[in-house]
């Protein structure tokens, strides 16, 4: 059953060492989510397709679980020209490429 929240603040950083936390900061990091749904536990039940010897529930194996969260965020910009806005970081954690040029305007 999802979780709903009105407004969430996020923080997101990017991993510069595998398995070394970033440490991401309220000040450079912080991200207002608004519309904030959280899915603890999604996945697949799959059947065991066992022969029984009655009939019966056969039970199912949970499969592929995973946690899936939703939000919607504003699209402001950072601010200063060639910086990356904040949620630039949760763009290339969705596979999407950015790219700032000095002293031009970064559009997401």
């Amino acid at each position: 059953m999802p979780i709903f929240r009105r407004t969430l603040i996020l923080l997101a950083k990017q991993d510069v060492t595998y398995g070394t936390d970033p440490v991401p900061t309220g000040a450079a990091n912080a991200v207002r989510a608004k519309n904030v749904k959280i899915s603890p536990m999604e996945g697949q039940d799959l059947p065991r397709d066992l022969d029984l010897p009655a009939m019966g529930n056969q039970g199912t194996i949970p499969a592929d679980l995973h946690m899936k969260l939703e939000f919607d965020i504003e699209l402001a910009p950072s601010g200063t020209a060639g910086t990356a806005p904040a949620f630039g970081t949760m763009l290339r954690a969705c596979g999407l490429a950015r790219a700032a040029v000095e002293g031009s305007v970064v559009r997401p």
